[in-house]
């Protein structure tokens, strides 16, 4: 009855999804301790202004306080999946670089840092591979809505070209923090394509905490045809962030809920059912 079980969710799983796999070429998942590693420092620095800063404290004061940009390196893995053909990324840790600098509006990496760090985990933590970076957008100034509208959550241009100059970086995640309109104003999940109502971007995670709106974007960087270095589509990424979402994913009917059966195999919540 088990191995019945287990090949009825595998064909399940196959015939849901397969539509979805031919366009998300890269998942990217972001582990658990890897969430919290980004979250702490990014609500920390949007909300808290840094000390010994008069300005940033007055600008406190007075409501006006924007937030600082802080950023680092992504650590985990990457490999082929032999079942979707797709690349997958698991993102198991982070780390915020101390030595770069970040403003209200920009962050600059340091590549000594970096260096100094990627030494480090090939001594003590050789599984765990430099794998990306990460830099996040506070806007504690700007609402939700008005961040949503004016796609503040996708990488600015100054970004794309610091992307494009780093050569060796394949992903990128992008936390941006806000504030919330009302208590209900967001709910978690994936964001819906801005020229495409009703379509989810399966790239992009939006979630809030208390009065706080959140977004992570993840985005690939790869050679093309014509061996330019350049960032893939949204549409072909597709972040899976359990703790964000829990057991949903996206499908072209929108999101359907999951369960876990044998050998961490997804099938519907009413599989049993049909």
């Amino acid at each position: 009855y088990l191995i019945y079980l287990l090949a009825f969710a595998i064909s399940k799983r196959s015939s849901m999804t397969a539509d979805h796999e031919e366009r998300s070429r890269y998942l990217v998942v972001l582990e658990e301790a890897a969430v919290i590693d980004l979250l702490a420092p990014a609500i920390e620095a949007a909300c808290v202004p840094p000390v010994g800063s008069k300005k940033a404290q007055e600008e406190a004061e007075n409501l006006e306080y924007e937030g600082l940009e802080v950023g680092g390196a992504l650590w985990g893995g990457i490999s082929k999946d032999r079942w979707s053909g797709r690349y997958v990324t698991n993102v198991r840790r982070a780390t915020v670089s101390k030595q770069s600098r970040g403003t209200a509006s920009s962050f600059s990496y340091s590549n000594a840092a970096l260096n100094v760090k990627r030494q480090l985990f090939e001594a003590l933590w050789p599984q765990l591979s430099l794998i990306g970076r990460f830099h996040t957008h506070p806007y504690m100034t700007t609402s939700r809505t008005q961040v949503s509208a004016q796609d503040l959550h996708h990488p600015s241009t100054a970004d794309i070209r610091a992307f494009q100059d780093s050569k060796e970086t394949r992903i990128e995640l992008i936390v941006t923090v806000s504030k919330k309109q009302s208590k209900n104003d967001v709910l978690p999940g994936w964001i819906g394509f801005p020229e495409t109502r009703g379509k989810l971007d399966p790239s992009c995670v939006l979630f809030g905490i208390a009065d706080i709106a959140v977004w992570i974007r993840a985005c690939v960087w790869e050679h093309d045809a014509d061996g330019n270095f350049a960032m893939i589509k949204p549409h072909e990424v597709h972040l899976h962030c359990p703790a964000v979402t829990g057991l949903m994913l996206p499908t072209d009917e929108g999101l359907e809920s999951f369960r876990r059966i044998g050998a961490g195999r997804l099938v519907r919540q009413d599989a049993d059912d049909e």
